[in-house]
């Protein structure tokens, strides 16, 4: 199978980038645009996962066994942690049921639709994200696991009875879903529990067209160390330029596009910024990806948690309640100084790398080789019957 490191460093970034996003503090780093419209980068995931599928299974989807493999490799890749953590977030409530722990966290325990009986069942069987609710629910990031695990069905279905024609498939997906999307949604791209299914379709179809434009046309194109390290400047502050700007207008339904164009400079790995991203640090980041985006609203939870706890011993407040940025509501902001912001900012993201290392080590990775080894025992069974059957 193809592997395509630059590109799994870039996953790493954009995940660490919504970690970011999810940490409302009184710092710089928090108020940059670029983290506070982070939201987008979660479509970068999406075409990434989309390119990465249509190029090593596009060719592997041409009878049901492989359509099963297919299926049972990607439950294992997603499941596996996000049932872990969903029980960490049920944890978490049942202890804030303790008397000396109330009022420590965003709200009462098992109160409202988020962290409800129902929202706890639509986790479990991975339909959460499919418009089943009205808000985000337990680990709030994983509507998009939800959404890109119906989209692997999407594209098994679809290759499946499409075969050479998927990329027919695609343009249809990636023209519709996002009239649909700008028709329906008030915030635009910006859609997660109630339209993130037709996001998470719109962005992962873009990644098949992606790999289709790079395998054709891309792939082919002479390179020159010099200008292959112009574009990727190019691409980089593009992107930075691109979600700094456009926050949750109708401009932002092209984010799925922008990030095509930065993949398709960053598969080819010629120029200088590919070359930091294949250093050690980026490619770790690349591999804990998941993990951080699994894991983090978990932290940052403990670090509000723990931010209270120290404020009501030094007599200080650390943690304030501040209006959003949309107007709805309030949230919880770390800090009363900027430099308590950043520091916090700096401090969590490094626990969050580091709590990820070993939910991959223990968790993540050795669940995913369990289940590649559970389809590659259903291929082999299947094909066993088949050729017991045959005449």
């Amino acid at each position: 199978m193809p592997r395509y490191d630059t590109l799994d460093s870039w996953r790493g970034i954009c995940a660490c980038m919504i970690v970011l996003l999810h940490f409302k503090t009184s710092g710089f780093i928090s108020n940059m645009p670029v983290v506070e419209n982070g939201y987008l980068f979660v479509d970068f995931f999406f075409v990434l996962s989309g390119f990465v599928i249509q190029a090593n299974y596009a060719d592997r989807m041409q009878n049901r066994t492989q359509l099963g493999e297919f299926l049972i490799r990607r439950f294992g890749r997603l499941y596996p942690l996000h049932l872990f953590m969903l029980f960490c977030f049920l944890g978490l409530e049942l202890i804030q049921t303790l008397p000396f722990l109330s009022g420590l966290g965003a709200s009462e325990p098992f109160s409202g639709e988020a962290n409800s009986i129902f929202a706890l069942a639509t986790n479990v069987g991975l339909i959460h994200g499919l418009g089943m609710h009205s808000v985000v629910t337990w680990n709030s990031v994983s509507w998009s696991i939800s959404t890109e695990f119906w989209a692997y069905v999407a594209f098994a279905i679809t290759t499946f009875l499409a075969g050479k024609r998927i990329l027919l498939v695609a343009v249809f997906v990636c023209i519709s879903t996002p009239i649909l999307i700008g028709t329906m949604s008030e915030t635009n791209l910006n859609t997660t529990y109630d339209y993130g299914y037709l996001r998470c379709l719109f962005g992962f179809y873009m990644g098949i067209i992606a790999h289709e434009l790079f395998q054709k046309f891309v792939r082919q194109l002479p390179q020159s160390f010099r200008i292959e390290t112009g574009l990727e400047i190019a691409a980089t502050l593009g992107i930075i330029t691109y979600v700094s700007l456009v926050g949750e207008s109708i401009w932002s339904l092209f984010a799925p596009i922008v990030f095509m164009a930065g993949i398709l400079v960053f598969a080819r790995s010629g120029g200088a910024i590919s070359s930091i991203l294949n250093t050690p640090f980026p490619l770790m980041l690349g591999r804990l990806s998941y993990s951080v985006y699994m894991v983090h609203v978990f932290i940052q939870s403990f670090w509000m948690i723990g931010g209270v706890l120290l404020g009501r011993i030094l007599g200080y407040e650390l943690v304030l309640q501040v209006a959003r940025q949309n107007g709805d509501g309030t949230e919880r902001s770390f800090g009363q100084l900027a430099w308590q912001g950043d520091l916090a900012t700096l401090l969590m993201l490094g626990s969050v790398i580091f709590v990820s290392y070993f939910t991959y080590k223990w968790i993540e990775d050795p669940f995913r080789l369990q289940f590649n080894k559970l389809a590659k025992k259903f291929r082999v069974d299947r094909e066993d019957k088949r050729a017991q059957t045959a005449p």
